[in-house]
């Protein structure tokens, strides 16, 4: 739990300090964090296949889980942390290169 809470906080502080046009929603008591994507301005497709073709992560697609989740993406963070900064690293660096 502590690990988690650790990588938690990690992701919440990067994308705040890193990548602010992505905001992440903190979990109340899980290991899935919700990514509100909406401020890219991209459709569903267009924001799976960009995560995954250029920012090179596979995420959870928002959308599947009802129509309020169009914009949205969902990250594990129940790994080790090299793996998450990967992950965060290539998010940010494919929003900077858009």
């Amino acid at each position: 739990m502590v690990y988690l809470e650790n990588n938690l906080n990690v992701l919440m502080d990067y994308f705040e300090s890193e990548v602010p046009v992505i905001k992440a929603i903190r979990p109340e008591g899980s290991y899935l964090v919700w990514l509100d994507c909406r401020a890219l301005g991209m459709s569903v497709k267009e924001l799976r296949e960009w995560m995954i073709g250029r920012a090179k992560v596979g995420l959870n697609d928002g959308c599947l889980f009802g129509s309020g989740g169009e914009g949205f993406q969902r990250i594990n963070i129940a790994c080790p942390l090299p793996v998450l900064m990967n992950a965060l690293e290539r998010i940010k660096q494919a929003v900077k290169s858009r």
